[in-house]
């Protein structure tokens, strides 16, 4: 199970790193119409300003087309054949069609989403003033259709040559079933999306009642963790951030602001920032400069090889760049629910954590935005920067800047002590040392590696005698992918490859080290 739940590290890496992208355009864009850069650089000529706005609208587009992305990659990956990857996509295009015509469309605005511009104004064909849109689902679409492709192409290959319908051909019979079944799925979701919908209102007005409480505060935090792995961060955030659950504020001239955002963002201009305003954005600050920085830096200190390092030390560099300009942080904890789902789980308790430790003290640093909120960048550096030259902000600023160090030494330590010691099998001794004898074995034995390199995820070794080398025991030991290159072989094993290589390096001194006896 485990082996083939990392194996699907190899179909998220495409869409990680087109994701990725977008989050870097959308960086670009945010950080050059921020307040604070625009202070020292004059961007209102119209060509950089539609090139802004351009580089923001294009990086929001290729973070929504994520899930589809995801899904037809690894369809690709998975299927030798095009017509998975077609029906992939007409069953993924199917599934919000028919969300878009029988679920209510009396739902907040959130619960709804143009993707792809599939909308339609029914004026055109019966006259009313009603517009459609599909639900938003996130990644639940691409899951259930990944899961409808799974089953329906797999059963058409398996069809028997009599029956009423054999004049219908394999991959037509797949269309057919699978568009019948997402047909199915999608008005069944129609009808009960609504009551996801409410249970998630009944935890969020369960968090809104005492939102000074640091226990609701945690509670927060997972949710937006959990919804943002979902794809449905809109959800919480359009509920916290510009509307009445996340706090209230009426002007001196009789403006009433909604959510924590709003209303930060009013009493800010206002210089009048009430305590308490801001305390759902202050942990951005501490997660984009400092959190994922660490996290970063403890992967990539982990490329025990020069030439691997080499190879992924531009796009780390860039990584971290892009989380202190905007945020980097939904590609790492997809990268990390895969490849390192324990260190994920330790990340999403630690980071929620900081949402009540920052109340707990009285520390509150919010955002000025009030656009669109698919551009929203929350604790980027641009914005601490901003607020330097105010001193009511002084100690808030000093006591992010503290707990950010604080936090990046906790997840250094935390980073090292998981690929060391907690990756896999740590809680059985007795198994690490059968999937390591294992593993030597398929490389023909101690005697046989000459070399023995690793990274998160995949062990490097080179052999002497690669005649010698068993597949089928190294995948016996836990490798779901065997890559051969011109000096050895790349085994992908998932997160247990640093501890494996670190007790085959320890078995290969021991070996090394006895002494050899010559026969006279």
């Amino acid at each position: 199970m485990k082996r083939k739940w990392h194996a699907l590290i190899d179909g998220f890496t495409f869409p990680l790193v087109m994701m990725f992208i977008g989050m870097i355009l959308l960086a670009i864009g945010n950080t050059f119409t921020s307040a604070y850069v625009t202070s020292y650089i004059n961007v209102s000529n119209q060509f950089f300003q539609t090139f802004f706005a351009a580089c923001k609208y294009i990086g929001s587009l290729m973070v929504q087309f994520f899930p589809l992305m995801l899904l037809l990659n690894i369809l690709g990956k998975r299927y030798n054949d095009s017509i998975p990857i077609i029906g992939g996509f007409s069953c993924y295009v199917l599934l919000h069609i028919m969300t878009m015509f029988f679920a209510p469309q009396g739902l907040p605005s959130y619960c709804y989403v143009s993707i792809m511009g599939l909308q339609l104004d029914l004026s055109q064909l019966l006259g009313t003033s009603r517009t459609l849109t599909p639900l938003h689902m996130g990644l639940i679409a691409a899951l259930v259709v990944m899961l409808i492709i799974r089953t329906v192409y797999k059963w058409s290959r398996q069809r028997l040559n009599y029956g009423l319908f054999t004049f219908i051909d394999n991959d037509t019979w797949f269309f057919i079933v699978s568009a019948i079944l997402t047909v199915a799925i999608g008005i069944g979701i129609s009808y009960t999306y609504i009551y996801f919908i409410n249970l998630l209102l009944r935890i969020f007005n369960f968090i809104a009642a005492d939102l000074s409480n640091p226990a609701s505060l945690f509670i927060y935090g997972l949710m937006e963790r959990l919804l943002e792995l979902l794809g449905l961060s809109d959800i919480i955030h359009s509920n916290f951030w510009f509307s009445t659950l996340g706090g209230t504020w009426t002007s001196a001239l009789g403006v009433v602001y909604n959510g924590d955002i709003s209303v930060w963002t009013a009493q800010f201009a206002a210089t009048a920032v009430e305590k308490g305003v801001g305390r759902l954005i202050t942990p951005y600050y501490v997660i984009n400069l400092f959190i994922v920085p660490s996290l970063i830096i403890g992967i990539y200190l982990h490329y025990t090889n020069r030439q691997h390092r080499q190879r992924v030390t531009g796009l780390f560099i860039l990584t971290i760049i892009t989380s202190l300009l905007s945020s980097s942080l939904v590609p790492l904890e997809f990268f990390l629910l895969i490849s390192a789902p324990e260190l994920l789980g330790f990340h999403v308790v630690l980071s929620s954590m900081l949402y009540g430790i920052f109340d707990v003290a009285g520390v509150y640093l919010g955002y000025n935005y009030s656009g669109v909120l698919a551009y929203a960048t929350p604790g980027a550096l641009t914005s601490l920067l901003g607020y330097l030259s105010y001193p009511d902000l002084a100690h808030d600023i000093r006591w992010v800047l503290g707990t950010g160090v604080v936090s990046f030494a906790i997840y250094q330590g935390l980073t090292w002590v998981y690929y060391e010691y907690l990756a896999q099998d740590f809680l059985d001794h007795f198994a690490a040392i059968r999937r390591r004898k294992t593993f030597v074995k398929g490389l023909g034995g101690i005697n046989n590696v000459r070399l023995i390199d690793a990274t998160p995820t995949t062990v490097s070794a080179v052999v002497y005698d690669p005649t010698h080398v068993d597949f089928d025991l190294l995948k016996e030991a836990g490798a779901y992918l065997v890559t051969e290159n011109r000096f050895g072989y790349d085994i992908d094993i998932g997160p247990g490859a640093v501890m494996l290589r670190r007790d085959i390096r320890t078995e290969l001194k021991c070996y090394l080290k006895i002494p050899v006896q010559k026969n006279d």
